[in-house]
């Protein structure tokens, strides 16, 4: 299954949807299977790191297979 750029965004709207939820700002990336960008956005207000750390884990997620918030027991 290919990811499409619909889905990507969708993703992303769904990401920024709970950071609105949680009074939050962030940065959201979305990569495909090999790691390559495919859908990003900063919310205003979103440190300027949160942009590489995004994409950081977005790349280990397509790396290691499973959602980032599941690899922290393989580090």
């Amino acid at each position: 299954m290919s990811l499409t750029l619909v889905k990507a965004n969708s993703i992303i709207d769904g990401a920024l949807a709970r950071a609105n939820e949680l009074d939050i700002q962030i940065s959201c990336a979305v990569v495909d299977a090999g790691g390559r960008l495919l859908a990003f956005q900063r919310m205003d207000k979103a440190t300027w790191a949160s942009a590489y750390g995004s994409q950081g884990k977005a790349v280990a997620s397509a790396g290691f297979g499973q959602p980032s918030g599941e690899t922290q027991a393989r580090a």
